[in-house]
């Protein structure tokens, strides 16, 4: 019976141990100015707030949208955004990214009261496509005027933090880790290398949310795990 015991302290330890680690912080709305029109629209079509998403530059407020619908583009504007690709641009057919024209585009996403953040996730495209060689390489200039923006400014850290290009060809993934700010908002405002700036996704994360209790727990379990032990020998 006391090996049963063990074994099963054991396993509780393992699953534990297993469940802790971070988890995608809920967006309960975010606001901005809708996305602007270029070879397509860069509309957030999908949002649920105030605002027309039909109308340039026009204000949302109060809904989500692309930016948190847990979609992200894996692939440059032009191969997303239309039923062609790069070399035989299509029909729109509502594109997975919202994009900007000339303008530093500013985000300001809110969550629950008292939410703790410590990690940031950027999903922004940087179409580094060679109308010569027609394929994306890396270190070509920005395909119809489009690189990943310079940096991303957050107001309720007083921080800006460097992005721009990373080592591969295609949409960037940006990982902004910070000290843990309790916060309802976070606003951000992007600032462009190029004319446009397109982004799919935004995700937040709290990499301490389940460490504690987690650790308790898992303290607990080995500490039964060890007495047993113990008692058998």
């Amino acid at each position: 019976m006391t090996k049963t015991y063990s074994f099963t302290a054991l396993i509780l330890c393992s699953l534990i141990m297993s469940t802790a680690h971070a988890s995608i912080i809920s967006v309960e709305s975010y606001s901005m100015l809708n996305g602007n029109r270029g070879s397509f629209t860069y509309f957030d079509d999908n949002y649920t707030g105030s605002g027309n998403t039909q109308v340039v530059n026009a204000l949302l407020s109060g809904g989500v949208g692309k930016l948190t619908d847990g979609v992200i583009a894996n692939q440059i504007w032009c191969n997303t955004e239309n039923t062609g690709t790069c070399n035989a641009l299509g029909q729109d057919i509502n594109g997975l990214y919202v994009g900007w024209f000339n303008l530093n585009p500013t985000i300001t996403f809110s969550f629950a009261s008292d939410t703790i953040i410590n990690r940031l996730y950027i999903y922004a495209d940087d179409s580094e496509y060679s109308p010569i060689t027609q394929t994306v390489t890396e270190g070509a200039f920005g395909y119809g005027g489009l690189t990943a923006p310079t940096s991303v400014f957050i107001s309720e850290l007083s921080r800006s933090f460097i992005l721009g290009n990373v080592a591969n060809a295609g949409p960037n993934t940006y990982v902004l880790d910070f000290e843990s700010i309790e916060t309802d908002t976070l606003t951000l405002q992007f600032n462009r290398n190029t004319p446009w700036v397109l982004i799919s996704e935004i995700q937040f994360e709290n990499t301490a949310s389940v460490n504690a209790p987690s650790s308790a727990l898992l303290l607990v379990a080995c500490s039964l795990f060890m007495l047993l032990r113990l008692k058998h020998k």
